[in-house]
């Protein structure tokens, strides 16, 4: 299993879900690279586990460092696989997409679970790839 780690300097402004043009820009080329290795050999992944962790600042209260994270590990997965009614349309015309949606996973972990020992005040994506 390889582990690909973004600082939230990179993706997204402090407090918000939205992602940066520079944090698009960085996931643009991983978005192609991991396309181009799914086309090549569509076994090579088994899953792709996106975590979004924040830092223990409050942001309004606890629950919503809950959902600050998740709710940045979805948008990471949104921007690699489209919106939902995105891909029902694909499906439902047979278009192949550049990845399998199925292989994504969203996990937000708040402050709970630092992404590392050394530096906890830092909010980080990870991406999680690999067979099992």
């Amino acid at each position: 299993m390889q582990r690909i780690s973004f600082s939230d300097k990179l993706l997204f402004p402090s407090g918000d879900k939205t992602l940066k043009s520079g944090g698009k820009a960085i996931l643009t080329k991983l978005k192609k690279v991991f396309s181009d290795l799914w086309t090549e050999n569509q076994n090579i992944f088994n899953s792709i586990q996106v975590e979004g962790h924040a830092d223990p600042r409050p942001y309004n209260n606890e629950m919503d460092n809950w959902f600050l994270s998740t709710s940045r590990a979805i948008e990471i997965v949104k921007f690699f696989i489209g919106e939902e009614y995105q891909i029902r349309e694909a499906y439902e015309n047979n278009i192949q997409l550049p990845l399998d949606p199925s292989l994504f996973s969203a996990t937000g972990y708040s402050f709970f679970h630092p992404p590392d020992t050394v530096d906890t005040k830092r909010i980080k994506c990870i991406f999680m790839l690999g067979r099992s």
